[in-house]
Parts: C-alpha cells; sequence; structure tokens
C-alpha cells in the first residue's frame, strides 16, 4: 500500500498547539470533500507506544486485513478516565455536538482509536470544519471567554469527545464490558482492575491530585 506524508503545522491561527486535532480533523475534512474515506481509519499519533497495547492493535489491523474486522468505533487505549461533567465539558460539548451535555462523558484517554467510514460520515463535512476552528482558535478556553483552562493546548480536552463525536454513547463502557464487541477485542491490557493507572504521567490521575492536569477540568 502506498504511504503518503503530509507535514502540517500543529499550532493553529491563534499559536495554540493543537497536536493530532489538526491531523485527524484536517484528514476526515480533506476525505469527505473527495470522496476519498476508507472503509476503516486508524488515528494514532505520536505517542502511542505509551497508551496502546500493540497486541490489540495486531488483532484489529489482523481483521481489517483479512476483511473479518466489522466493528464501528474501537478505542485502542488500556488507560481510562473516570466519568466527569464539568462546566468545561459541557461548554465545549456544546459547541462541539450544538446539544447540550445531559450525563457525564466517560472514556479511554489518549486518542487512539479505529473508526468506520458510516461513523465518521455521520456528520457533515461542515461539522468536523467547525471543530477544527474550535480548536485551532481555542475558542471554549478562558481566555476567549469559555469554561476551560486549557492553557495553549486546547486538543486536550477532545480526548473526552471522540468517541461521542464517532456515535458511541456519553459513557464508553469498558472494551470488556462491551456485549457488541467481538470476544477477542474485550481487552483491557493485562489489567485486573479499572482503578486509575499509578502513572503519574497519566492525566486522570491529576484528577485526584493538584497538577496541571486537573487544573484544563475545572
Amino acid at each position: 500500500a502506498a504511504v503518503e506524508h503530509r507535514p502540517m503545522d500543529e499550532s493553529g491561527p491563534a499559536g495554540l498547539m493543537t497536536g493530532e486535532c489538526t491531523a485527524y480533523l484536517t484528514h476526515i475534512v480533506d476525505a469527505l470533500q473527495h470522496n476519498q474515506l476508507a472503509d476503516y481509519t486508524v488515528f494514532v499519533h505520536d505517542d502511542a507506544p505509551r497508551h496502546i497495547r500493540l497486541s490489540l492493535l495486531s488483532l484489529a489491523l489482523g481483521g481489517l486485513r483479512s476483511g473479518a474486522y466489522d466493528v464501528p468505533f474501537l478505542h485502542l487505549v488500556h488507560e481510562r478516565y473516570p466519568a466527569f461533567r464539568t462546566p468545561c465539558l459541557k461548554d465545549v460539548y456544546r459547541r462541539a455536538m450544538g446539544t447540550e451535555l445531559v450525563g457525564r462523558l466517560s472514556t479511554y484517554c489518549c486518542a487512539h482509536f479505529i473508526v468506520s467510514r458510516p461513523r465518521i460520515e455521520a456528520h457533515p463535512v461542515e461539522f468536523y470544519a467547525n471543530l477544527m476552528r474550535l480548536v485551532s482558535g481555542g475558542e471554549y478556553s478562558r481566555q476567549r471567554g469559555g469554561e476551560c483552562n486549557v492553557g495553549s493546548k486546547p486538543c486536550y480536552v477532545m480526548e473526552f469527545l471522540w468517541h461521542r463525536i464517532f456515535g458511541e454513547a456519553e459513557e464508553l463502557p469498558p472494551r470488556a464490558e462491551q456485549a457488541t464487541l467481538p470476544l477477542a477485542l474485550r481487552y483491557e491490557g493485562g489489567r485486573e482492575s479499572q482503578l486509575p493507572s499509578p502513572l503519574k504521567v497519566a492525566p486522570y490521575m491529576a484528577a485526584h491530585q493538584p497538577g496541571r492536569y486537573s487544573r484544563l477540568l475545572a
């Protein structure tokens, strides 16, 4: 298969670091505009080795290669966030989804997942273009009158929304509890507990202790 390398700036017009949001949304917008979406798209970014289990990714890629894969949305990460419903998340959800957040948002961290073409096409290209504007301009940041103390990294908050954008429930169940997944994909990375990881670098750990990540969710 051909590999296309497309360098792009990780900073938006406002000088904010937009990270993987720029790559993901640019790809989606371009693919929708030119009718070039693949049947499934694998979204991963540079710190994937820290957050995903290669055995799970290998199972999914093997299924894709053989034609046996039939899962509309699969999160690949083994670290989870607790369920949150903060003023920040309510603000971002309203701006992104065009409706109010009713319950709480819960998902895996760090934005690595596989999405089917119908799930991406469930929104028009204008929806994704609007997301690009929201993130690149940091419109939900406190500096711009929003509710999120995201500093210079507005893409971070999107980790809580990707599963919802691609058609999953507000509280994405752990893979082990998703009856719609094939048994082989109900893999939680070998952990026997759903308690948060002791890794100090994990953003959700800081929700339970002072630190720069917990302030982002204020």
